[in-house]
């Protein structure tokens, strides 16, 4: 029996495979200037990043338990097998919102399969898992080995990123401090020790508000008092 791959826009996969795989894709609410928008539907990641850039603000939300419902409702009806590929537990509580709904449909739908499957993963980490996954299925495999491959890639996907500004690491400690000690628990304390070593060298190199505005003022009293004691000369 066939099956239906769906995931979350958090997996940033490109529009080009969305289209070729048919990939059914969830939007995720985010707030932009205190705009309330979906995620690949009513703004996309580039006028997101044009707008971050211009000194916007913006702040993730998550798919509630009500907009699963809404998804999963239209699956159950179909009478289709499906594998969700869900954004990680440890940064946003997306499973758990997901498992629940599934939890209200089956009471609807007892019939229904669907297999929840938390990644641990983000961004194109989590796309590239997604995008495996696709790949197995177009070539033949079997739900289970599907399955399989999706927990394989999950477990073994290493993440990456950059930042062009320290001040983004400062950020993402902050992030990390306002977590509970179960979403913690998936960062390591390698990866915090590194970050913390990369903003205390970025503060050493920042140079001291007071300090330039003593300078400053030190600089232009001794060139009024050298200005002065010019004209007396």
């Amino acid at each position: 029996m066939s099956f239906r791959i769906i995931t979350d826009s958090n997996a940033d996969v490109p529009p080009e495979i969305i289209k070729e795989f048919d990939l059914f894709v969830m939007s995720t609410p985010v707030i932009v200037n205190g705009e309330n928008k979906l995620d690949g539907q009513t703004i996309q990641p580039k006028e997101l990043y044009d707008i971050l850039r211009a000194g916007g603000e913006s702040s993730t939300s998550q798919i509630n338990s009500f907009m699963f419902e809404e998804y999963f409702r239209e699956f159950a009806k179909a009478k289709e097998e499906v594998i969700y590929i869900c954004f990680s537990s440890g940064l946003t509580g997306t499973y758990h919102s997901a498992t629940m709904a599934l939890e209200t449909i089956k009471e609807e739908y007892p019939e229904f399969d669907m297999t929840i499957i938390d990644t641990k993963c983000a961004s194109l980490g989590f796309g590239l898992v997604v995008y495996l996954a696709l790949l197995m299925q177009k070539n033949g495999a079997s739900k289970e080995t599907v399955l399989e491959g999706i927990y394989y890639h999950s477990q073994h996907m290493q993440h990456i990123f950059t930042v062009d500004d320290l001040d983004e690491v400062e950020k993402l400690i902050e992030v990390y401090e306002n977590m509970s000690s179960y979403q913690q628990s998936y960062i390591s304390d390698e990866t915090l020790e590194t970050f913390k070593e990369y903003l205390e060298l970025y503060n050493s190199m920042k140079p001291s508000e007071e300090g330039d505005g003593t300078e400053e003022s030190g600089s232009v009293e001794e060139s009024a008092s050298s200005d002065e004691t010019a004209g007396d000369d």
